[in-house]
């Protein structure tokens, strides 16, 4: 089996602000990946897919601002949907 993440596994229990920027840097990772996408579902008007990515990219991104803007924040959106 194949798995291939550009998010890695951290060791031990990082301190609270390096969780935050390990939270941030996450997020980024998967709108990066989704926006990646993007373009080969758009490609072959496959609207479900285009959509999906969509709301995941948007999901994230408003992620990595509460979490930019306020370092330790609790959005429910991002805990539900994510």
């Amino acid at each position: 089996m194949y798995i291939h993440s550009t998010i890695t596994e951290t060791p031990g229990v990082p301190k609270a602000e390096e969780m935050i920027r390990l939270l941030v840097e996450g997020q980024e990772a998967v709108v990066s990946t989704a926006r990646s996408v993007f373009p080969s579902a758009d490609r072959v008007n496959d609207e479900a897919t285009a959509d999906l990515l969509t709301q995941r990219m948007q999901v994230h991104e408003d992620c990595v601002d509460a979490q930019k803007s306020f370092g330790r924040v609790k959005v429910s959106r991002c805990e539900d949907d994510a």
